[in-house]
């Protein structure tokens, strides 16, 4: 945001800087090159422009390394707005499973102060990714039925797995595998 607004404020600086000028060769009669001061103005703005020039060039060389840091945390950004939405879509399984922004917002926060630090940063994401899911599968199950919550991780087992890499193994054999780790009814 920071950036943007010292862009345009480039921006704006140059435009001035150009607009006196010429304000003061349209005021200038005879040869303009006899008065001191539109000489003296021409060089402050032509050293100005270069000043300005250089700084627009490096605040778009910041830009685009911010955006590309940006994109790297893309995944871990992706999870956390797949499990909302999850948790959010639990009050259609029953009205009084509400669970509010902040208050997700709040165990995301844990989730990223807690998940290990690595230089790497795709190991850093892949382990804020997980940081956070588990934190959201914890504070979401302690609010839950137990009888939801089987549906729950269901759900969002099958959220992750469709919007990662692509699998060959199918709904119905990770059922199959998943049904030997529950309980006999």
């Amino acid at each position: 945001m920071q950036l943007t607004m010292q862009q345009n404020h480039f921006k704006i600086e140059l435009k001035k800087f150009e607009d006196d000028l010429l304000s003061h060769l349209s005021a200038a009669h005879g040869s303009f090159l006899s008065d001191n001061s539109l000489v003296e103005q021409l060089e402050n703005t032509k050293c100005m422009a270069t000043h300005i020039q250089c700084k627009v060039v490096e605040a778009r060389e910041n830009e685009t390394k911010i955006n590309e840091a940006r994109e790297l945390y893309r995944p871990a950004a992706e999870r956390a707005s797949l499990l909302f939405f999850i948790i959010n879509d639990l009050s259609k399984i029953n009205p009084m499973y509400q669970f509010s922004l902040k208050g997700f917002y709040s165990v995301f926060n844990k989730a990223m102060e807690h998940a290990e630090w690595d230089e790497d940063v795709r190991t850093r994401v892949r382990t804020l990714t997980e940081a956070i899911t588990y934190s959201v599968f914890l504070y979401t199950s302690q609010g839950l039925l137990e009888r939801d919550k089987l549906t729950f991780l269901s759900n969002t087992a099958f959220q992750v797995r469709d919007r990662g890499p692509p699998s060959k193994v199918g709904p119905a054999v990770i059922l199959i595998n998943q049904s030997t780790f529950l309980p006999p009814h």
